[in-house]
């Protein structure tokens, strides 16, 4: 390949690593019953009728991916999530634009010959690199409390994330629910990882058998 192709290659990685890492949030994160599990799970309808967590956790849901008026919380809270709705819009944005990178990279490559010969490369690869990110955050999810608390101070520097016990962000989101949603996404990403290297795990174990 000339370096334009390897240029292409590289960006096709990239854009494999992305879709590995981010997909999964897109997937659960609007998930209405993987909340009402956690609530369940996490005691919240102790505190708050059901009824109630649920119509909060729709109103929510619809801010979150709608832009609808927010209701039920503190000015403080709304002001949090609506910075944590903008992140998200961040994130998706690169998901998006990851996804358009593979599309425009395989296209160039389909148009050059040289995708059939590099398409399980790409995918080893970004599976690859994607596994030891996650294994990574893994490591770090150890202590989640010390992680949680770094991805605020990164993602939030204005500060405006700390919440009494009592509060009703709190009470519907302990950091047992965080630690929880954060290990799915991870397990999702592991998954990705393995499915995107297997493809030419097993062209090379072919080409090996017939030597």
């Amino acid at each position: 390949m000339n370096n334009f192709e390897k240029t292409i290659f590289g960006l096709s990685v990239l854009s494999i690593i992305i879709i590995i890492l981010i997909l999964p949030l897109r997937m659960f994160v609007f998930d209405s019953s993987y909340y009402d599990s956690q609530f369940q799970k996490n005691n919240v309808y102790n505190s708050i009728n059901k009824s109630l967590a649920t119509d909060i956790k729709e109103n929510l849901l619809n801010f979150l991916q709608e832009g609808d008026a927010l209701n039920y919380f503190s000015e403080e809270e709304k002001s949090h999530l609506n910075d944590v709705r903008v992140l998200f819009s961040k994130f998706f944005f690169v998901l998006w634009a990851g996804i358009g990178l593979l599309i425009i990279s395989s296209g160039i490559l389909i148009f050059r010959k040289k995708f059939k010969e590099n398409v399980f490369k790409i995918l080893f690869l970004g599976g690859l690199c994607s596994f030891v990110l996650i294994i990574l955050l893994f490591l770090a999810s150890l202590n989640f409390e010390m992680t949680f608390g770094n991805f605020h101070k990164m993602f939030f520097p204005q500060g405006n994330y700390s919440f009494a016990d009592t509060s009703l962000l709190i009470t519907l989101f302990p950091a047992n629910f965080f630690n929880a949603f954060f290990l799915k996404l991870l397990v999702s990403s592991f998954t990705l990882s393995l499915l995107s290297m297997v493809p030419q795990l097993w062209i090379n174990k072919r080409n090996n058998l017939k030597k």
